[in-house]
């Protein structure tokens, strides 16, 4: 499998986490290295186009995109990684460098991922297909990908609602959960996975 970009921005803002929980400041100080080269790796690996984070798999390691969830990671794992920074009391100009990379990741989500017309964030754009099986779409085409004549689906913006979009809020913060953007989202996904008698009930 190759590089899910999401992986290292969970891990960066897990560490935060921890140290959130437990005020261990010893534990955040062993891993400002880490954190350091993770940081300063994701604020590398970005799409000059779009902004978002370079084409990597997703989270359930199926696609090659730029997506949706992986760029919220990769927002939380910039944002957090500013944060311990000035726990540790790490140089401003450090700080205010992850501080503007985190914004501008912000701003590449709210360019890239969100659709008026759909009111709700897509999933990916940029993306090649699960490889086992045809999702076509309005939005997408089937590719031969070499001379032995395998095809491929992809696609420039793939559309489908997916449980993983909330990341764009929980856990990674990027829109607050008021914000009427994740509502529409939300809202999206309940429709889609839950029959209406499901809907708005407590589990």
């Amino acid at each position: 499998m190759g590089l899910q970009v999401d992986e290292t921005g969970t891990l960066i803002w897990g560490m935060l986490k921890h140290y959130e929980v437990t005020k261990n400041k010893d534990f955040l100080k062993s891993m400002w290295e880490s954190i350091k080269k993770g940081v300063e790796f994701l604020t590398r690996f970005i799409d000059s186009d779009t902004g978002l984070p370079a084409p990597s798999y997703d989270l359930w390691e199926e696609r090659v995109g730029e997506h949706t969830y992986s760029s919220a990671a990769v927002y939380g794992g910039i944002k957090a990684g500013a944060e311990a920074a000035r726990i540790l009391g790490a140089p401003e100009e450090l700080i205010k460098k992850w501080e503007k990379a985190a914004s501008d990741m912000k701003a590449s989500i709210e360019k890239n991922l969100w659709r008026d017309e759909a009111g709700r964030f897509i999933r990916s754009v940029r993306t090649k297909l699960n490889p086992w099986g045809s999702e076509h779409s309005p939005y997408t085409t089937i590719i031969k990908v070499n001379e032995k004549g395998y095809f491929r689906d992809v696609t420039l913006e793939d559309w489908t609602i997916d449980v993983s979009l909330l990341g764009v809020s929980i856990p990674f913060g990027v829109f607050d959960t008021q914000d009427e953007r994740v509502r529409k989202t939300v809202e999206a996904i309940e429709s889609s996975y839950f029959p209406p008698c499901w809907r708005n009930k407590k589990i």
